[in-house]
């Protein structure tokens, strides 16, 4: 449906984020603010908060699961090869 929606308009499909995941992108934006010695974050380091938040996710999908640290069961490290 939303993909229908978005196809209309010329926009592109919304992409669903977890909470966690956008608490992470409002505490990289307000890290970007205090690097510039600001008080508050602008609409400038939201961008690149999530440029970078994007950039970030995107090279994890392409990674995919073979180099995960992690097991999806039991949350338990694992060494990986070629890390």
């Amino acid at each position: 449906m939303r993909k229908v929606a978005a196809e209309g308009s010329g926009e592109l499909p919304a992409v669903p984020i977890t909470v966690r995941q956008l608490e992470a992108i409002i505490r990289l934006a307000e890290s970007l603010a205090r690097m510039a010695l600001q008080s508050e974050a602008t609409e400038d380091h939201v961008r690149e908060a999530i440029r970078l938040f994007k950039h970030s996710t995107m090279d994890a999908v392409k990674s995919g699961k073979k180099h995960s640290c992690f097991s999806s069961k039991s949350q338990k490290f694992i060494p990986t090869e070629g890390i």
